[in-house]
């Protein structure tokens, strides 16, 4: 889905420096670069580039098409450094010297500085527009260093839709999306795309969105913009949209499963987006990735935790395989004894599961994991393990919160409660009891309100204001 383009406070000029015999070149250049951000292209041909660059002085990049046609006839250090050097550090240009055809010149020109550069273009203008296009990006984003630097190893995607999104998001600014069930590889493909590509934009913006609401996702790309948003979420969503028009980002929401996510798209401008979905995202006309089947034999012991784990559901539903439980593993530790006797798993992976099942819901959980949440909290609870029983239950209070469930957020609160209330944790129970108790006034059950005030009050030992219902009753003396 293309966007249309916006007027910059910057629009880059370039001048290229061509031969006759290159002018299908650079006009194939200038084609490329004329239809990327409206940057403005200006030719000259003829003569060497000695003769012909202070002609080109008034533009920000200086392209010269190096080759026998265009070298001077005589290699002077002092003339072709003034040309490339020397006058564009006076006049505030940038010169690229692309070599494109077989030719003698200086060793020493291939030395890059602070506002030159050379290129070996001899295989096509590619390498030529995807130079300029980074170096121009460096110049937009100054001093201010990348927020997103990937590592180097490639991850195997669908080529077909990276060409796909290459045209769509690179080429131009537009929205590309992906869909799929959970583990199909929509982040994959959405961090391949930014690992090949990133160097065309100022910054990648990746904003995790799984289990956040829309004012939680506008202030994650908020913090990465350094802007402060202290108004509603339409508005700062607003803010934010007019705030990247003018800016040519990669913003990646991963993990969008929801209508308020979108709402930071951008509308026109500059900015590329890329959406990763469970769903239907059919006017950005997605990749639709289908499950991945499981790829390797489950171990013995992989089997006992999947058919004897406390959480079979989640590992189900996040389509997780082998490779993913060693990723777990890796991350967490859970998995650090994966021996197993009988077919059954050691007393000790009891314990790690709550771990693996946290892991799992920071990843990818949302809501369609709650109930296991619960299920998990519970066991642990009957199993005496109140601060992990707790950690998971905030979770799990996090999710329907957000999701706006609060049947099951109260279900979780006072089940945490209660049973910290029982074994006489303090802590635990003050920090769930108080939230309890604004759950319960919001659906009018004043009566267990005022219970768990009470039991508040008498385990902190102080007077609580009761704001439900006034006591007007005369005091006992």
């Amino acid at each position: 889905m293309r966007r249309g383009h916006a007027s910059l406070s910057l629009v880059m000029k370039i001048g290229i420096h061509a031969s006759a015999g290159d002018g299908a070149v650079a006009d194939r250049i200038g084609k490329r670069l004329q239809g990327w951000l409206g940057v403005q292209v200006r030719r000259e041909t003829g003569g060497s580039f000695v003769e012909r660059l202070p002609a080109l002085w008034d533009v920000d990049f200086v392209v010269a098409l190096l080759n026998q046609a265009t070298a001077p006839q005589r290699w002077v250090r002092e003339e072709w450094q003034r040309a490339l050097w020397e006058e564009a550090e006076e006049n505030g240009n940038r010169v690229l010297c692309a070599l494109t055809g077989d030719c003698r010149y200086p060793e020493l020109m291939e030395r890059r500085r602070p506002r030159y550069r050379f290129l070996d273009a001899r295989s096509g203008c590619e390498p030529v527009v995807a130079a300029l296009r980074e170096w121009m990006m460096e110049v937009r984003r100054g001093e201010q260093p990348r927020r997103f630097l990937p590592g180097d190893d490639a991850l195997v995607v669908d080529e077909e839709a990276m060409a796909c999104w290459h045209r769509q998001a690179v080429e131009a600014p537009g929205v590309v999306a992906a869909q799929g069930p959970a583990g199909a590889g929509k982040t994959d493909l959405a961090l391949e795309f930014a690992r090949r590509h990133y160097p065309e934009f100022e910054d990648v913006i990746w904003v995790s969105c799984s289990g956040r609401s829309a004012a939680e996702t506008a202030g994650d790309v908020g913090s990465a913009m350094g802007m402060k948003l202290d108004a509603d979420t339409e508005v700062s969503c607003s803010k934010l949209r007019r705030a990247m028009k003018d800016r040519r980002l990669l913003l990646v929401l991963d993990g969008a499963d929801r209508v308020g996510h979108l709402e930071l798209l951008p509308e026109s401008g500059w900015t590329s987006a890329v959406v990763t979905s469970r769903m239907e995202l059919g006017e950005f006309h997605p990749a639709v990735l289908p499950a991945r089947g499981k790829s390797r034999a489950w171990p013995e012991a992989l089997h006992a935790c999947r058919r004897e784990a406390l959480w079979p559901a989640v590992l189900r539903r996040m389509g997780v395989d082998a490779d993913g439980l060693q990723w777990l593993d890796k991350q967490g530790g859970w998995m650090r004894a994966p021996g197993c006797s009988d077919g059954k798993p050691r007393e000790e992976w009891t314990a790690r599961h709550a771990e693996a099942a946290l892991s799992l819901a920071r990843e990818d959980a949302g809501e369609q994991i709650l109930p296991d949440l619960f299920l998990a909290a519970r066991r642990l609870v009957a199993k005496g393990d109140l601060p992990r029983a707790a950690e998971i239950a905030r979770r799990a209070e996090r999710i329907a919160r957000l999701s706006h469930r609060m049947p099951e957020q109260l279900e979780v609160l006072r089940l945490i409660a209660d049973a910290a209330w029982d074994k006489g944790d303090t802590a635990i129970c003050d920090s769930f009891a108080r939230d309890l108790v604004g759950v319960l006034e919001d659906m009018n059950s004043l009566e267990e309100a005022h219970m768990w005030h009470a039991r508040i009050s008498r385990a902190r030992g102080e007077q609580m204001l009761l704001p439900m219902e006034p006591d007007f009753s005369s005091p006992d003396w």
